[in-house]
């Protein structure tokens, strides 16, 4: 809250990823680096409105691996 409070883009880019469809967001690292959490299979259509309502946002897209699952692939 204290971030968010004192730069409003790391609010906004919260807000726009919960427009967005993903589910929850978290401020992840040192910096202000703002994770979306999305439903299996979102992910693609959450980055896609949200970059769309955020020109000139970076935006990556990830995934989590299961356990044990491959590192690369």
């Amino acid at each position: 809250p204290v971030v968010r409070d004192a730069y409003p883009e790391v609010a906004a880019a919260s807000r726009g990823l919960l427009t967005a469809g993903a589910t929850a967001t978290v401020m992840s690292g040192s910096g202000a680096a703002v994770v979306g959490l999305c439903p299996s299979g979102a992910t693609r259509a959450v980055r896609a409105a949200f970059a769309a309502a955020h020109p000139g946002t970076v935006v990556y897209e990830t995934r989590i691996l299961p356990p044990g699952g491959p590192l690369i692939g």
